[in-house]
């Protein structure tokens, strides 16, 4: 009984199978590139944000189960730009000189402007759509976005840095040794950013160019459904370096907090949505010909 049991199953799953083999269409291998808005998607809680523009590139393979559905994956780099501007912001926090001696530290930042920049490594699951003519296309579905890396560059960053010691009732702005005064610093670094849940669509057109090669051309927009920023620790944007106060270090605003005029620290930013849409061109292998 076993063994007929046994021999039936392998009969009824040699003949999905086989069912399954003559429903199948064909095989895409597609080399594509795009461009257009690429951003990280944030509100500032000062200032103002502005989107950038970028791109991705990348490989695509689709497996079609019938002449007009299949499903695809892939893999794609994709890069993201934004941009900060603060006209002024102000830092107040206590904190101790090389001496020991207790002060509150202050600094005013005045016309700051950042880049952040992020490169993003993209593994989409798409569920595609094709016409019969073989000549429009369409596709949704998800990608994982992986942060590699994630910079953040502002130059020329204005900074009146000053210190007032309690106990004197005096407010210092010299000398620079102590890290008070007037300076202009380039500020660059690292942005630590989440893994990202990003919804995908996409249609357009495909062009022939020979049996088995064609180009197709459209437009794709990506939306990001998880927020990517990482909670940091307290930092302020500005850190007071007591064993070398004329080195002290300039933060991101997306790793970093001000002082309201309440004397409150708040973050710049609680939320970063990956965003893009575009134009896309992919030049296309028919691998089942």
């Amino acid at each position: 009984m076993k063994k007929k049991i046994i021999i039936l199953a392998c009969s009824g799953l040699i003949s999905v199978l086989s069912a399954n083999a003559q429903n199948v269409k064909g095989h895409e291998l597609s080399v594509f590139g795009d461009y257009g808005l690429s951003t990280l998607n944030y509100n500032s809680s000062l200032g103002d944000v502005k989107n950038g523009l970028g791109g991705s590139f990348g490989l695509d393979y689709t497996y079609y189960f019938s002449k007009s559905f299949g499903l695809g994956t892939g893999f794609g780099v994709s890069f993201y730009n934004a941009k900060s501007k603060i006209d002024r912001m102000d830092i107040s926090y206590r904190s101790r000189d090389f001496e020991g001696s207790d002060f509150i530290f202050r600094s005013e930042i005045t016309d700051y402007e950042e880049k952040q920049k992020t490169m993003m490594f993209k593994i989409p699951v798409m569920f595609r759509y094709r016409t019969s003519n073989d000549m429009f296309y369409a596709g949704v579905g998800v990608k994982l976005g992986i942060p590699v890396k994630s910079t953040f560059k502002a130059k020329n960053v204005n900074l009146k840095n000053t210190g007032f010691y309690e106990y004197e009732n005096v407010e210092y702005d010299s000398p620079e040794f102590l890290g008070f005064g007037n300076f202009k610093r380039d500020s660059d670094g690292d942005i630590d950013f989440k893994l990202a849940c990003i919804v995908s669509a996409e249609f357009g057109m495909k062009w022939k160019l020979s049996e088995n090669i064609a180009v197709k051309t459209g437009v794709y927009v990506d939306y990001g459904v998880n927020n990517i920023y990482k909670e940091k620790p307290g930092n302020m944007f500005v850190s007071y370096n007591s064993l070398s106060p004329e080195k002290f270090v300039c933060k991101s605003v997306m790793d970093s907090r001000y002082t309201g005029t309440d004397g409150v620290a708040i973050d710049f930013v609680d939320k970063v949505i990956p965003i893009a849409a575009g134009v896309k061109l992919s030049f296309v292998f028919d691998l089942s010909k």
